[in-house]
């Protein structure tokens, strides 16, 4: 367990004010609805003292770029393909507006991790581009993110997540195992062996 924060933080951004939007059941979000309109929360319970988690902003590109850079190179993981960064190039279009979600976490101002939801269709949603700075393993902060991308899938009301990692990443595969994620399938794609897992959502 993780020391309480002083205040639990949130992410108190409201994207739209148009109330039509809203979802009928009591202000919960529709699947479909592209960007909710509650609050993500940052668990007190589930986050390091020292981690800010907030909602991607468009400044945020160029930290976001570098940190997905060093991530991968430092366990040997980064793709080959030259489009390996398009959806980190229109996180607002890839994420945010199309019913998922783009996590990043402060450390002392600085982006040190991050974390996507990613709509795959009306009941699933993909866990991806999970990534912490290489200089601050082993704090919690990847399950941090993880935490919270689960809870934004829930408050979107999807019913499975999805994800994918490789097969050098295993303090990843490790994470997604203890969180109760089943690996379902291992395929090679270009040099790796992509492992896939899935989590149901349900009670």
């Amino acid at each position: 367990m993780y020391p309480r924060i002083r205040v639990a933080e949130f992410v108190e951004e409201f994207y739209t004010g148009d109330e039509s939007r809203r979802g009928s059941d009591e202000g919960r979000p529709r699947r479909n609805d592209p960007r909710p309109l509650l609050p993500v929360p940052v668990l007190a319970s589930d986050m390091p003292a020292d981690l800010r988690l907030r909602r991607y902003e468009p400044g945020d590109d160029d930290r976001i770029l570098t940190l997905e850079r060093e991530a991968l190179e430092a366990v040997d993981a980064r793709p080959d393909d030259e489009d390996w960064t398009d959806d980190l190039r229109a996180i607002e279009t890839t994420y945010l507006d199309a019913g998922g979600e783009f996590l990043v976490g402060e450390l002392d101002g600085e982006i040190v991790a991050t974390g996507g939801l990613k709509r795959i269709d009306a009941d699933t949603a993909e866990i991806t581009r999970m990534r912490v700075d290489p200089d601050h393993h082993r704090r919690g902060f990847g399950q941090a993110v993880l935490v919270e991308l689960e809870a934004a899938a829930k408050t979107l009301d999807y019913d499975e997540l999805a994800l994918e990692t490789t097969a050098r990443q295993q303090a990843a595969q490790g994470l997604y195992e203890k969180h109760g994620y089943e690996r379902t399938d291992a395929r090679e794609r270009g040099r790796f062996e992509v492992l896939t897992y899935r989590k149901s959502l349900g009670e």
